[in-house]
């Protein structure tokens, strides 16, 4: 991305099913879409774990239909169309064909392998798995440290990472108020299905003491054992514990 390029609008989503029943219908819900100044979109995904064939289907959906999301129905302005990139940060080596640390993918004819689009709709992964062995001395250091801070595994090595870094700082207090918020709906969701759970399981003992009061006096009262136990569903040995 050259200097004149620059962020315009970015969108963050949660996690969704991005395609609904009907094909005819145009909706969209990745995990992060930025616009830069050139009108091109970007589309950014993040796999901790590894990249398979079902996370690729995924994202030609997202790329696809970012694609064609930018036309509406019946309109023949595809000029207008601007190009949608894929970068997706995924750990492994899919399909034993992206050795790099950046892997560029285009649409190409089989079997001759020759290029058929230049990239209008372009895909790059990007390997943090091979992240932690580059030496972070090069040129583009910001950018590999960047992609050391996006595989951290716990909140002291962002801090670790992102120390001095204005941007990575308020990164990190983001993800810090987040979590406290994450924990605290947590808490409250733990508290309310044991608060849950307890009724039922006094419900369920208030039903089984009734039971037992209900078959002390059918006893009292010289009913068959197998009539007692066809009402108050206690088995044949609790009602026989029950005889004083």
């Amino acid at each position: 991305m050259g200097m004149e390029e620059r962020f315009k609008a970015v969108k963050c989503e949660a996690e969704e099913c991005i395609l609904p029943n009907s094909k005819d219908k145009k909706v969209f819900a990745g995990d992060v879409v930025a616009t830069v100044s050139t009108g091109d979109i970007l589309n950014l995904e993040i796999y901790k774990n590894n990249f398979g064939r079902h996370e690729y289907k995924k994202t030609m959906c997202y790329l696809t239909r970012l694609y064609s999301n930018q036309i509406k129905s019946g309109s023949n302005e595809y000029e207008q169309i601007r190009k949608v990139i894929g970068i997706t940060f995924m750990h492994g080596n899919f399909r034993n064909l992206n050795p790099e640390l950046i892997n560029k993918y285009k649409f190409c004819k089989l079997p001759e392998v020759e290029l058929i689009d230049e990239g209008d709709i372009n895909c790059y992964l990007v390997r943090l798995d091979l992240a932690e062995k580059i030496d972070y001395t090069l040129s583009e250091k910001r950018f590999y440290k960047w992609l050391r801070f996006i595989n951290a595994t716990s909140i002291s090595e962002l801090i670790e990472i992102g120390k001095g870094d204005r941007i990575m700082e308020n990164s990190i207090r983001v993800v810090q108020e987040w979590y406290k918020e994450t924990s605290r709906n947590a808490l409250q969701d733990a508290l309310a299905e044991e608060r849950y759970y307890g009724e039922v399981a006094g419900e369920k003992r208030g039903i089984k003491q009734k039971a037992i009061e209900t078959a002390k006096e059918m006893l009292k009262r010289d009913m068959p054992i197998d009539l007692i136990g066809e009402i108050t569903k206690l088995s044949k040995k609790e009602i026989l514990s029950l005889r004083s």
